[in-house]
């Protein structure tokens, strides 16, 4: 006797809610040294599972729906897949890479120019993931048109009959929300980014930095549930795709909230580099401030050390008076010593200053 019951429905359910879950939390736990560290496996894997959630059913997507594509779609959908994979690979590389050298850049105190920066990549790479939610979903809605089309309002004829207009029409307008969102802010960021030096820049970074990291929240946040509300809902037609589109949300959405607030020795991934860039201006322009005063008071202790030099060597002029001289020698001699003394500790202080603001 043949049995009716299909257990792919509790094998999903038990993976994404029991096994997985609990094998990402264990592994996470157990490299909590290693997430410390500026480059290493565990931090490179956590990346991969929030970016890779926001791109992996884009393209799955595409793919499943590639056959009923245009020959000049199809062509596209290719071109397209494969060079936003080449660009997303390869701008990670390069985080890595900068990474090393920034901490050789730390260890020597050397400032890092804006080509040399790893958050400028960061930026860079998320524009690419934003470009990825474009080119999935909309060869569902564009896939039959014969050439480039700008008709944002155009929905292919099978997207129609297999998910009826009002749901097209409600993956068309997210489609728009979350690009033109994401294009835009990575823009500003990434201009922010490569010009930090310039002025007028740093005193637009003291106003914009009150609502421009919770634009990046929300845009990481958007690229994660994006997916699942489309492919887990919007579009999905078995309960299987369902569960897997939420449940890997789920799983990046909890490794996304421990990078939230990050302090400045947490920030160690890409995601936690995007999400808390900038966190720390306030405290750096203040250090600059101090800095300055710093070496204000630095020429000043130096000036008033060559009066004191010349004032001692006045002593060596007259022999007459020299008994009487000698007392106010030892007490300048003193008060020289004491000036020394401060001086050492100012140039150590200014020297703790300069090395946070190169972390900084």
């Amino acid at each position: 006797m043949s049995s009716s019951y299909d257990p792919t429905d509790d094998t999903t359910n038990t993976i994404l809610t029991g096994l997985l879950p609990v094998l990402i939390f264990g592994l996470f736990n157990g490299f909590k040294n290693d997430k410390k560290k500026k480059l290493s496996f565990i931090n490179i894997f956590d990346d991969f599972i929030i970016f890779g959630s926001c791109i992996i059913y884009n393209l799955i997507t595409g793919i499943e729906w590639y056959q009923y594509n245009s020959k000049f779609n199809k062509i596209l959908f290719l071109v397209s897949g494969i060079g936003i994979a080449f660009l997303g690979i390869s701008l990670y590389i390069i985080f890595l890479l900068l990474r090393i050298r920034e901490i050789g850049n730390e260890v020597n105190n050397k400032k890092t120019k804006w080509h040399d920066r790893s958050d400028v990549y960061v930026y860079l790479l998320n524009f690419v993931l934003t470009m990825s939610s474009f080119v999935g979903y909309s060869a569902l809605l564009n896939g039959d048109t014969d050439g480039l089309s700008f008709d944002y309002n155009h929905i292919s004829d099978y997207c129609i009959k297999n998910f009826g207009i009002n749901k097209c029409k409600n993956l068309n307008v997210s489609i728009l929300v979350v690009y033109y969102f994401g294009f835009i802010l990575m823009l500003y960021c990434s201009f922010r980014s490569i010009f930090s030096e310039n002025e007028i820049i740093k005193k637009l970074e003291r106003f914009t930095n009150y609502f421009i990291k919770p634009l990046r929240w929300l845009h990481v946040i958007s690229m994660i549930i994006y997916p699942a509300i489309i492919s887990g809902y919007l579009i999905s037609t078995n309960s299987i795709t369902t569960k897997i589109a939420f449940g890997i949300c789920s799983i990046s959405f909890t490794r996304l909230v421990e990078h939230f607030g990050d302090g400045p020795e947490e920030v160690n991934t890409a995601i936690s580099v995007y999400l808390n860039q900038g966190s720390d201006n306030k405290y750096k322009g203040q250090i600059e401030k101090l800095t300055e005063e710093v070496e204000k008071i630095t020429k000043s202790i130096k000036k008033q050390t060559i009066e004191i030099k010349k004032r001692t060597n006045v002593t060596n002029i007259s022999t007459e008076g020299i008994h009487k001289l000698r007392n106010k020698q030892i007490e300048i001699e003193g008060l020289t010593n004491e000036i020394n003394k401060q001086m050492e500790y100012v140039e150590e202080l200014k020297n703790v200053i300069e090395e946070q603001i190169l972390k900084y």
